[in-house]
């Protein structure tokens, strides 16, 4: 089954996005939507970046850490 891209068509999303790209921690759903990726794929950087962490049923990404990750690996 396939999920569709977040889209940013709405005032109420951009203004999800924007508190989301203030807080260290971000939902699955809010990171892809703030970095312009799906849900799956967003979810492997985070992975991949050592930036999940579960709380409860929650799972949350460190945006500190996945930035760092992504600066590390794939900076020029």
């Amino acid at each position: 089954m396939a999920y569709e891209r977040a889209q940013i068509d709405t005032i109420e999303k951009l203004e999800m996005v924007i508190g989301a790209a203030q807080r260290k921690y971000v939902t699955v759903k809010e990171g892809a939507a703030l970095y312009g990726m799906g849900v799956h794929g967003f979810d492997k950087l985070a992975k991949d970046a050592g930036a999940k962490r579960k709380i409860g049923t929650k799972v949350l990404i460190n945006t500190q850490k996945l930035d760092d990750y992504i600066e590390t690996m794939f900076s020029d």
